[in-house]
């Protein structure tokens, strides 16, 4: 097998941070909102052509509002839509829709594959859910599934009731319905499941499944066990059994899944899975069991464990598989370098070769960033099995309007009026802003993350003009970014960047 061709680059990642254009001692902040992302495949002898390309809106609080998918139409060279997602949200950014339409050929429009609607009631809980699917008949969203929630005077969920729509009547039938009750203590005591009968067809809706509920003494739910309700004989049957362990921190460690033999009248294992977290509350092992046909032993099934760096980013995700031996057998990891512990730099997965007793590269993306520090490019890389060559598959390239981060001001208009220092920059947190202006008088000064949203505003006049005097300022309360002062004159605005480590 030819040298992998991808490692040589990997390694520069690590060593040489200055091929991405950025400086050394910074973070990544909150993603930011791309206006599109173009897509180019490459083919074997590195010829790229146009693939796909995304566009997005989104409203003033950053949700996105709206994506849409174009292909590439090679023999036409023009784009041709495939997907549009549309999404709503209130004014308590609770998202209200949700709706998939995918594109028809036949009518050139888009037509509906899926919508969800959510309604609030006054205090926050969530009324109802709708859901649609497209119907073909009418061209229009038909209905399908809608749930009706009710609550006590503490806002605790009572009912759920679980509609279906009918085609035939075109009414809508009830389907099922959650009974939910408390305990004294105001946790869930039980929770019924009430079904029609479907055996006779009479419509008649008797209580199915009934969870009761365990908790600890730090309120943890410790056991769930569930009865089957026969309607004839109007007896509860146990059926299974759900049991949880926490650790200290209240954190669940373990849980348990059991079923009850009839014949035997006991509690038989069926599958248990394990959680382990270190100090910083991060998961750090997860695996699945399943008990064997002896009914005690446990057979391996999945298993993942992950660890982190300093700062809390994931930098190893390791997975195992199980084998009739009951061990566990390495199968996948995923490797997450940064730069400066931070900034997701690469994204490579690699596959156990046990012959070998080597990790094999599988593929990889290779992320590039602009000086904001948002994606600019996302490369995909992957093996070439018949040669043993790792070729570039597929590169995204992400757009951002002028309007999506805030630029610095350049020197030279600053220099007309006045001068502002800030200090030290890059900052840990508390740094200086020294200004000396002519002339002019000094108003309102403003910290604004990359999108532009205020985060500490300042009266200056309600300070006390300022006039080559300092204003200190403290952030060290947000998490590490670029970040933005914007100084207000009278008929002008200076912007400088700082940069919180």
């Amino acid at each position: 097998m030819k040298k992998p061709a991808i490692f040589p680059f990997l390694f520069l990642l690590f060593l040489l941070p200055e091929v991405q254009g950025q400086s050394a001692g910074r973070e990544t902040p909150s993603a930011s909102c791309p206006d599109s992302v173009i897509t180019f495949k490459f083919d074997a002898q590195g010829d790229s052509a146009l693939n796909a390309k995304m566009a997005f809106r989104y409203d003033n609080h950053l949700h996105t509002i709206e994506s849409e998918k174009f292909v590439r139409e090679q023999s036409l060279n023009l784009w041709t839509p495939d997907r549009r997602d549309v999404w709503e949200y209130d004014n308590h950014d609770r998202r209200t829709l949700w709706a998939i339409y995918e594109w028809d050929n036949n009518t050139m429009a888009y037509k509906g594959w899926m919508k969800e609607t959510t309604r609030f009631d006054n205090h926050g809980n969530q009324a109802e859910y709708h859901y649609y699917t497209w119907d073909y008949t009418f061209y229009d969203w038909g209905n399908r599934f809608w749930d009706l929630f009710e609550y006590d005077d503490e806002n605790k969920l009572t009912r759920r009731d679980h509609l279906e729509w009918n085609l035939e009547s075109e009414q809508w039938d009830t389907a099922s319905y959650d009974i939910y009750d408390y305990g004294d203590d105001g946790l869930l005591e039980r929770l019924t499941l009430w079904e029609p009968d479907w055996v006779q067809g009479s419509g008649i809706l008797y209580p199915y499944d009934r969870g009761d509920y365990e908790y600890d003494e730090c309120g943890n739910i410790v056991r769930i066990t569930h009865q089957i309700y026969n309607p004839y004989t109007q007896i509860w049957y146990w059926s299974e059994r759900h049991q949880y362990a926490y650790d200290a921190q209240n954190r669940k460690t373990q849980w348990m899944y059991s079923e009850y033999d009839e014949q035997g009248e006991n509690w038989i294992d069926k599958e248990k899975e394990d959680w382990g977290w270190d100090e910083n509350d991060s998961l750090t092992l997860y695996a699945y069991y399943r008990i064997g046909e002896d009914l005690e032993t446990w057979y391996p099934d999945i298993k993942a464990e992950m660890i982190y760096n300093g700062y809390g980013k994931l930098v190893n995700y390791r997975s195992y598989s199980g084998n009739n031996a009951a061990r566990w057998v390495q199968a996948y990891e995923r490797r997450y370098p940064y730069m400066n512990d931070t900034l997701l730099m690469a994204d490579s997965l690699f596959q156990w070769m046990e012959d070998e007793q080597v990790w094999e590269l599988v593929d990889c993306n290779n992320y590039q960033y602009d000086s904001l520090f948002r994606m600019h490019t996302d490369s995909y890389y992957k093996l070439v099995v018949h040669t043993g060559e790792y070729l570039l598959s597929f590169r995204d390239y992400y757009f951002y309007s002028a309007t999506a981060g805030v630029e610095e001001q350049g020197e030279g208009q600053e220099e007309k009026r006045g001068c502002v220092k800030v200090w030290p920059n890059p900052t840990a947190g508390q740094f200086n802003v020294q200004c000396s202006i002519f002339n002019v008088e000094f108003e309102t000064s403003e910290l604004v993350d990359i999108y532009g949203k205020v985060l500490i505003a300042h009266n200056i006049r309600a300070m006390g003009q300022l006039n080559n005097e300092t204003l200190e300022l403290d952030i060290s309360h947000l998490p590490p970014g670029i970040y933005f002062i914007r100084i207000h004159l009278e008929n002008q605005t200076i912007v400088k960047k700082i940069v919180k480590l």
